[in-house]
């Protein structure tokens, strides 16, 4: 029994030494887009994303948004997740109502920015675009993002969720 008992203990230690290893070899950085058509004009595409204070009626990840003091004249907030977890975020660029850039400040696990691109369309449609220049500071944090969860998985449940808020169903392509 005790050999058996051992012989699993050891197979986990080596499985989580070889998620390491590998998480080690992936890049800290990355690069993931998501382009999605609304019915709706630009303009209450804009509201709805650059309305954080919002965000958290609409999202499910977000139990609340916490306003915290500005940094060097720009806006800063505070998502708290439902699981617990919060992460900073910075607008460093504000272009109404097309372009909006946040970062992730003061996380020791993640980082990064995320541009907010709003395009009108023909008619009352418009396209919104999310980048995510990523970074992942954590090894075994970069080995699932990149081979369990995919890199999309944030900006996706975001349009999800802004599907949701507009009253519309998302298609992601």
């Amino acid at each position: 029994m005790l050999k058996w008992i051992l012989s699993i203990v050891g197979v986990l230690v080596g499985l989580i030494i070889l998620i390491v290893i590998i998480g080690l070899l992936i890049p800290k950085t990355h690069t993931a887009s998501r382009r999605v058509r609304y019915g709706q004009p630009a303009d209450r595409v804009w509201e709805a994303i650059s309305r954080f204070e919002d965000h958290a009626r609409w999202r499910p990840d977000v139990k609340r948004i916490e306003r915290l003091e500005d940094r060097d004249g720009h806006e800063v907030w505070r998502e708290v997740h439902s699981r617990g977890d919060s992460l900073t975020m910075e607008v460093v660029e504000l272009e109404p109502p097309t372009r909006m850039v946040t970062r992730v400040v003061d996380n020791r696990q993640f980082g990064g920015t995320w541009t907010w691109e709003v395009e009108p369309l023909e008619g009352t449609s418009c396209a919104l675009t999310i980048t995510e220049n990523g970074e992942i500071y954590n090894p075994i944090f970069r080995f699932v993002a990149r081979f369990i969860m995919g890199y999309h998985a944030t900006i996706d449940a975001f349009h999800q969720a802004l599907g949701g808020e507009l009253g519309e169903e998302v298609t992601l392509d």
